[in-house]
């Protein structure tokens, strides 16, 4: 009896944790973090022997009153052709962890009514990424139109018009 018992609990996991993926919880983290928090980025190389080994680490973190939600993503290289990485994401919803995952495999994930909020935080993080890409595009167009104008004004005053 208790092995049909654990069979129904891997189930029961492997259901949550595809529920979990079909929400896209761990795709919505990075955004909400990107976007909303704050990331940090640095390298470092090492020497083993004859090989050289570069190390990247980048973590990011976003907080607010409810939600605790972070990443670190680190990757390696070798001068041989080897390389490698690391990936782990985690949020936390009133300081109880309710959402993991490592190297894309979701280790906790406890559906609740946090969700309607992260969902409304991920909303927020589109739209301020969005208002953030509409704002460079209109300083890019600004700054060729600048260039031109620029231009043509050189060309004024190198001839006399």
């Amino acid at each position: 009896m208790t092995n049909i018992q654990n069979e129904d609990l891997e189930k029961l996991v492997e259901q949550r944790k595809k529920e979990a993926k079909n929400k896209q919880i761990g795709w919505k983290l990075r955004t909400i973090v990107d976007t909303l928090g704050h990331t940090y980025t640095h390298g470092s190389t090492q020497t083993i022997g004859s090989t050289g080994i570069y190390t990247k680490n980048t973590t990011g973190k976003y907080e607010d009153k409810k939600f605790s939600i972070n990443y670190e993503i680190e990757t390696g290289e070798s001068s041989d052709g080897g390389g490698g990485g690391y990936y782990e994401e985690n949020i936390q919803y009133n300081k109880l962890q309710i959402y993991s995952e490592i190297n894309c495999e979701i280790q906790t994930y406890i559906p609740g009514t946090w969700e309607e909020e992260y969902n409304k935080l991920y909303d927020k993080a589109c739209l301020e990424e969005n208002n953030k890409k509409e704002k460079e595009i209109l300083r890019q167009k600004n700054a060729k139109q600048k260039e031109e104008d620029e231009k043509y004004n050189q060309l004024k005053n190198n001839f006399g018009l």
